[in-house]
């Protein structure tokens, strides 16, 4: 079977690349096993596994509200100013908010077609 072709259109969001993965996971704490303690920050709320280049950190592990682990999504890098701007058109798209970690920036959370998180 072949794969579809896809094309982009310019209407879409225009992204760079996957920024990082969060994962939502049990309480969080620097004595599990989850990441080397040597390539993470810890907070009460998070932890995080260093990255490498441009991207300060590559994984998020947060701490779930009703206590069962699973994949949190991704967080993408736009292309531009201009397309970071545009994902605010999306239903449900939040305003922006500073980054308050490693690296800084801005941010915006999606959850498209209503998908949970």
């Amino acid at each position: 079977m072949l794969i579809p072709p896809v094309s982009n259109s310019p209407s879409k969001v225009q992204l760079s690349r996957l920024g990082h993965i969060y994962f939502l996971s049990t309480p969080i704490s620097k004595s599990s096993n989850f990441l080397p303690k040597t390539s993470a920050s810890w907070r009460s709320h998070d932890a995080r596994k260093r990255g490498y280049c441009k991207d300060p950190y590559i994984y998020v592990a947060l701490k779930s509200k009703d206590g069962k682990a699973r994949c949190g999504g991704g967080a993408f890098v736009a292309a531009s100013k201009e397309e970071f701007q545009k994902a605010a058109k999306i239903p449900g798209a939040s305003a922006p908010m500073q980054i308050n970690a490693p690296g800084g920036g801005q941010i915006r959370h999606l959850r498209p077609r209503g998908s949970a998180g």
